[in-house]
């Protein structure tokens, strides 16, 4: 099945409030110049340091052990 084809069977699968409000954050994704230039940005293809894949192996570990936080949480923390 192609990208085209995924999407139709995706949309034709939506509610009309469904494909309403899906519409209309594409529509002003697409008009805006920020989201255009980050869409449109090349990919990062620098490896990651030492440092780095170290931080992420320890935030997936702190996940696995439960210590994340929702985003309901951290948006009451940060009011």
């Amino acid at each position: 099945m192609t990208v085209k084809e995924r999407l139709h069977q995706i949309v034709d699968e939506m509610s009309d409030t469904e494909a309403a409000t899906t519409l209309e954050r594409l529509a002003a994704r697409r008009a805006d110049p920020l989201a255009r230039l980050l869409d449109t940005a090349p990919e990062d293809d620098e490896p990651l340091t030492d440092e780095e894949a170290m931080a992420i192996r320890q935030g997936y570990d702190e996940l696995d052990a439960g210590k994340g936080v929702s985003l309901d949480e951290l948006q009451r923390r940060l009011g």
